[in-house]
């Protein structure tokens, strides 16, 4: 109990301690799956998985995933933290989040075209109701810019934090 009590710290897994994270994770019912979309988002989901959530972290990197897959298992977390290697671009795994954690990087390292893919595809696959939430996890990271945001979440609730002038985390929510 102390342990899990400890890994609901987002600062236990090197985050903000600002973050909506654990009041994301915290309301997550136990049939509810949290998605991942990349190995630098795998505290947040590592985060989830310590509230008793389902959890699941996709990237491309295999070397990534079986390093976020050995820190679940010696957190002893590895029975609600799952991982799945897949090209970003090509196939998408069946699953209907109701959080979605987003590594802005990710989305920065594709071009414009399998970006807008991926970020429409996640939004049709989220429950309604459901969150993504973009984690910038340095000061000197960017989310991605604002104009993006507008064309990509139009009719979708955003709220956003900045740290030091810069923004650290953006969330929305499908309604």
């Amino acid at each position: 109990l102390r342990l899990r009590r400890t890994q609901q710290a987002p600062t236990h897994w090197g985050l903000p301690s600002d973050t909506p994270l654990s009041r994301l994770a915290g309301s997550l019912e136990d049939d509810e799956l949290a998605l991942v979309v990349g190995n630098r988002a795998a505290p947040a989901g590592l985060l989830i998985a310590a509230y008793e959530a389902n959890v699941l972290l996709i990237d491309q990197d295999l070397t990534g995933i079986k390093a976020s897959e050995s820190r679940a298992a010696a957190e002893a977390l590895g029975q609600r933290f799952h991982t799945l290697v897949i090209n970003l671009s090509g196939w998408f795994p069946d699953v209907n989040p109701n959080l979605v954690v987003i590594d802005p990087t990710i989305i920065g390292s594709l071009d414009d075209a399998t970006a807008s893919k991926l970020v429409k595809l996640l939004k049709s696959r989220t429950a309604p109701g459901g969150v993504h939430l973009f984690l910038s996890l340095s000061v000197e990271e960017d989310l991605i810019p604002m104009d993006v945001w507008k064309r990509h979440y139009g009719g979708w609730v955003v709220e956003s934090s900045s740290r030091a002038g810069r923004p650290h985390w953006l969330l929305t929510t499908r309604p």
